[in-house]
């Protein structure tokens, strides 16, 4: 699922990433891979991620991509709604 970037979207790298869940690069990758991490934005050979996506991710219990459908406008509200839906699977 993609999500829209704002204009207060900060994108950040693999190695910010790693450093914001306390886990190595390497680890990154591999949850990126089994489909783990919100969808990353490929720019040429880089990928990056919404910094305001992952934290309001982490904010929903870091469900799996296929559970987590991102706006930029999420509230608290949807959050919830999130949680739950993570929570019947």
């Amino acid at each position: 699922m993609t999500a829209i970037a704002t204009a207060g979207s900060r994108l950040i790298s693999i190695e910010h990433v790693a450093e914001l869940l306390s886990a190595s690069p390497r680890t990154i990758r591999r949850l990126d891979a089994a489909g783990k991490l919100p969808q990353g934005i490929k720019l040429g050979g880089l990928k990056r991620w919404r910094e305001d996506e992952l934290r309001a991710w982490i904010a929903a219990g870091c469900p799996e991509r296929g559970c987590w459908a991102w706006k930029a406008s999420t509230d608290e509200s949807q959050l919830q709604k999130q949680r739950s839906n993570y929570n019947r699977l």
